[in-house]
């Protein structure tokens, strides 16, 4: 669906592989940037900044009507996630007893959370409503500021 909405085929068809470049170069801009942040300010203003991230690209790729816009968005999405992981993680390990650490920081929650994005984008289909319920999902987790 995606390759004809923004006419991604014949002489366009390196974009695709473009856009999912640069998220990973987001994914690893975000996890470096992420680190310091969370010493400067500490964990949770990073941790919740990249759920705002990921909340408001997500609308905004929704609305995304050509691929450059797209590709901006998903760089966002990109730093999003990788500052998330990285925060997630760092909390995991200062909050977890000594006795449990290992067990927590080892559970395969993110790939358990990969499986369920992929069953749920299975049903959904449509990758604009995609990006929506990855939206959806970060308004409760922003509402836990306060």
């Amino acid at each position: 669906m995606l390759l004809y909405k923004f006419q991604l085929i014949c002489s366009h068809d390196f974009i695709p592989s473009t856009t999912n470049t640069i998220q990973l170069c987001g994914l690893l801009f975000g996890n470096l940037m992420s680190g310091q942040l969370g010493e400067l300010f500490g964990r949770k203003r990073p941790l919740f900044f990249a759920v705002l991230l990921v909340t408001a690209f997500n609308v905004a790729g929704f609305f995304a009507n050509n691929w450059i816009l797209l590709a901006v968005c998903r760089f966002f999405i990109g730093a999003g996630h990788g500052a998330f992981m990285t925060m997630n993680y760092a909390l995991l390990c200062e909050f977890s007893p000594a006795d449990w650490r290992s067990w927590i920081i080892g559970f395969p929650s993110w790939a358990i959370e990969a499986s369920l994005f992929t069953l749920l984008a299975w049903l959904i289909k449509d990758w604009r409503y995609i990006h929506l319920m990855v939206a959806a999902t970060g308004i409760p987790c922003l509402l836990a500021w306060w």
